[in-house]
């Protein structure tokens, strides 16, 4: 007996295209007269950032995957902490690539940045999600911010999954009061003035005061800022320099209360002083903020009502915490330090949204103001480019720059 064969023809079910997941692939200069070359500032190793970070790019395939979004840099800044990274001083680096031209079997290379804002250009056919789910939906003209840190946000496009972005809700994009500037700046600076007035020792409502000093770097600014939103009042301090009396302005502009030198904190009288601000309804001075260290860390402490709270999230200085034993023991005060990327990812995505929201909001209702800056633009082949790079990293490193820098890209054309 023979077995019963199926004719071929029978056996051959129709093919159901629906389910091939269609992953296209475009070249960068297939995008080409919109975009142009792939550019970012690398590093191979640690170092002098004006010494070791250089500005590369590429023409190599980029695959567009189906929860991908295409975005364009709109800015991105040169925090301290971007210093310290590429010096190799931060406890956190970012994950190594193997593009640019580094070699797939090597150790790879590293691209500057902790944050910046996007736009998106091009979305992968899974990313306008549902309506009943509008997180996960972006649009081209979108601006976009980075969910992760240290994801390389110095260079001019990328590709990033959809998970890794967060939309910024803007009112109506054509209105909204959000500049480049203040989004830019957003996830670092901003936020971290938030967290540290909520996340550690929470303070006892309106009319309290904090101190900081470095009240002038951009976290200072924002703290500024975010105290006069919440009904709290700052005494601050910074470095004297023969253009004081500008900086007091501005930042007395910004809602500062109060604003002194290091020289007036460390002076024996200025306690008088202190107590003198102190009128009625003022409540308690339990919360100081460094983010120098040196001597004006105890000269603060010493000013704080029993049971206070030192927080330090910086050192610029490089100088030492000493605290006399007797704020601890007999003023029962606490020393406490603050990371704000690691307390970022400890709270959740849903709160996370809600401090980004809440300080958007602020901004759209035109309550706070975008850092003072300046535009670095990196412009020309890869050569130029990079020396405009190491400039602007070396009068930001000596302290030339009172202004925040960001970085921004030169259109293909300008390049």
């Amino acid at each position: 007996m023979f077995a019963h064969v199926r004719p071929a023809a029978a056996r051959l079910r129709p093919l159901n295209l629906s389910l091939i997941c269609f992953k296209p692939r475009f070249n960068s200069t297939g995008i080409g007269s919109q975009l142009g070359p792939r550019r970012a500032v690398v590093y191979n190793e640690n170092g002098n950032p004006a010494e070791v970070a250089r500005v590369v790019s590429s023409t190599d395939p980029v695959l567009l995957r189906d929860e991908d979004v295409l975005v364009r840099f709109l800015a991105a800044p040169i925090n301290p902490s971007d210093l310290n990274v590429i010096e190799g001083k931060y406890p956190m680096r970012p994950e190594p690539i193997h593009e640019f031209g580094a070699s797939s079997d090597g150790p790879g290379i590293f691209v500057g940045g902790h944050e910046g804002v996007a736009v998106v250009v091009k979305t992968g056919p899974l990313v306008d999600g549902p309506p009943t789910k509008p997180e996960r939906r972006f649009r081209v003209g979108d601006w976009v911010l980075m969910r992760k840190p240290q994801t390389g946000t110095w260079t001019n496009w990328k590709v990033v999954p959809m998970r890794e972005l967060r939309r910024i809700d803007r009112t109506k994009k054509t209105e909204s009061k959000v500049t480049e500037a203040f989004a830019a700046t957003l996830m670092v600076n901003s936020l971290t003035s938030l967290g540290l007035m909520t996340d550690i020792s929470p303070i006892p409502g309106w009319h309290s005061y904090i101190l900081q000093n470095g009240a002038n770097s951009a976290v200072g600014q924002a703290i500024i800022q975010t105290a006069k939103q919440m009904g709290i009042k700052t005494i601050n301090f910074v470095r004297d320099r023969p253009d004081y009396p500008q900086l007091k302005q501005y930042l007395m502009d910004l809602g500062a209360d109060h604003v002194f030198t290091y020289d007036e904190l460390l002076d024996r009288s200025f306690k008088k002083t202190f107590e003198s601000l102190r009128t009625p309804p003022v409540k308690a001075c339990r919360h100081a903020f460094n983010c120098i260290g040196g001597p004006t860390v105890a000269a603060m402490a010493a000013l704080l009502d029993k049971n206070g709270h030192l927080i330090s999230y910086g050192g610029m200085s490089k100088q030492p915490i000493i605290l006399p034993v007797g704020l601890q023991i007999f003023k029962n005060l606490t020393a406490h330090g603050y990371w704000h990327s690691h307390t970022w990812e400890m709270i959740g995505q849903k709160e996370q949204d809600n401090r980004i929201a809440r300080m958007v909001a602020w901004k759209e209702l035109g309550r706070w103001k975008d850092p003072e800056h300046e535009e670095l633009v990196l412009k020309g082949d890869d050569e130029e480019a990079t020396g405009i790079l190491r400039e602007g990293l070396k009068r930001v490193q000596e302290g030339n720059i009172r202004k925040k820098v960001l970085i921004k890209w030169a259109s293909p054309k300008d390049s």
